[in-house]
């Protein structure tokens, strides 16, 4: 059975667990079909720094990232810019749940952008995935709260200008997502056009508490 929404449900579950235990508001956004352009399933935030992940059932299933057409055009291009390379090594992640069911994650490219994943004539730099890069999910949520493994809104929004129009060629420069109201008692969502408008809504957003 393969249980790559569970991994991402589930983990998105720890993720805002393990924020609170440390002061932060974490929150976990969807990306629906944008995961064409944006090579990850996952925005994740603490309302001040970002990452993109892509979920896995488990690591087998890393290797179908070449099934993707652009996930190639991305590995190229990473290999041709070290500026971007940096900032991609600090913001945009794949996990997946191992052979005993713990989810862990490594660097998009130290994953998949190497000769085991596109076989054939593509000359890519690595020949085999960064093993050395792998944490467990403690390890990779305590790392994006400290910045270690996350980017601020400027350079998060610069990965993704990259990201998107030179790497994907979508036509777009940012991404759109939705988030609940805190404050309605309806499960209402507001929609977001833009990462800025998602910052500026989630470092304005004071959620009151509301009686029964």
């Amino acid at each position: 059975m393969k249980i790559e929404t569970t991994v991402a449900f589930e983990f998105s579950n720890y993720f805002k667990d393990v924020a609170s235990e440390f002061g932060y508001k974490g929150y976990a956004f969807p990306l629906n079909g944008q995961d064409r352009d944006a090579g990850a399933d996952f925005l994740l935030s603490q309302t001040t720094t970002f990452a993109l992940v892509e979920f896995k059932s488990d690591e087998t299933d890393i290797k179908k990232e070449k099934i993707k057409p652009k996930r190639l055009q991305l590995c190229r291009l990473l290999e041709l810019n070290p500026q971007m390379q940096a900032l991609h090594d600090i913001t945009h992640f794949v996990g997946w749940a191992n052979a005993k069911s713990a989810i862990h994650f490594n660097i998009y490219r130290h994953e998949v952008c190497n000769r085991l994943i596109f076989t054939g004539d593509y000359q890519l730099q690595a020949m085999g995935p960064g093993s050395a890069s792998r944490k467990n999910s403690y390890d990779f949520v305590t790392e994006f709260l400290n910045g270690r493994l996350s980017l601020p809104l400027e350079a998060f929004e610069a990965y993704l200008v990259w990201l998107l129009e030179d790497a994907s060629s979508s036509g777009q420069s940012s991404l759109s997502v939705a988030a609940r109201d805190p404050h309605s008692k309806e499960c209402m969502l507001t929609r977001f056009s833009t990462i800025r408008e998602l910052y500026d809504w989630m470092n304005e957003k004071k959620p009151s508490l509301r009686l029964p």
